[in-house]
């Protein structure tokens, strides 16, 4: 939710994320560019930007207004404390 209570960003698993007008309830906006399910989505403390993570292994930022992707990065593969810390998994899957 954007600090001013006018806008969510949800994650999608058809690898979307949606922005929606918290007033009305409808979504304004669908915001593709992942390949896989998005997992996960922080909104800046401005409310500008959006940060997505996908299980395509991929991290995007997001300018809210717009949909506009700002920058896209392929993660490194993860150690296995890093699995176990952050995953909850103790193998360490591999980037497509």
């Amino acid at each position: 939710v954007t600090p001013d209570g006018r806008l969510a960003v949800s994650a999608s698993g058809d690898g979307t994320l949606k922005v929606w007008d918290l007033a009305t309830g409808s979504e304004m906006r669908s915001l593709a560019g992942h390949t896989d399910p998005v997992k996960g989505v922080a909104v800046s403390e401005n409310g500008k930007l959006a940060v997505s993570a996908s299980e395509d292994w991929t991290l995007k930022v997001w300018e809210v207004a717009s949909g506009c992707e700002l920058r896209s990065r392929v993660t490194r593969n993860l150690t296995p404390e890093e699995c176990r810390k952050s995953l909850h998994r103790d193998d360490v899957p591999p980037i497509p």
